[in-house]
């Protein structure tokens, strides 16, 4: 089997392809369950992308916060590791201008790139 030509979702909703493997069949096999839209860049889950959004990443990363709702808001580079490279590439595009956040931003959308990064919830998407 192929990807190519495929739906990018099962009858349930859930991305496709999911895991490793080829999976034929109406329902998707794997456990990815259903993707929650979200908007990248917007770490606190507030609906905006602004500074308490580095600040919270910082705070979870080094201080032991509270984990962001949905890492792969927080995940503002797109690279699939939540680290200390997100803080930085936001507050170089909130203060020096520099490329804004891959997509899903500025809307809502989903992520492309299969990682480890979960999404939980996303209330601004709903």
């Amino acid at each position: 089997g192929s990807p190519e030509g495929a739906p990018a979702t099962d009858m349930e909703g859930n991305p496709r392809p999911c895991g490793s493997g080829m999976d034929m069949g109406p329902y998707e096999h794997g456990g990815c369950g259903p993707r929650i839209p979200f908007r990248r860049g917007d770490a606190n889950a507030d609906g905006l992308s602004n500074i308490s959004d580095p600040l919270f990443t910082l705070i979870h990363l080094f201080l032991e916060g509270p984990e962001p709702p949905c890492q792969k808001a927080a995940d503002s580079d797109g690279d699939g590791v939540l680290a200390l490279t997100d803080a930085v590439y936001l507050l170089g595009y909130l203060f020096l201008g520099e490329a804004a956040p891959p997509a899903p931003f500025p809307g809502c959308g989903w992520d492309s790139n299969e990682d480890e990064l979960r999404c939980d919830s996303y209330p601004p998407c709903e």
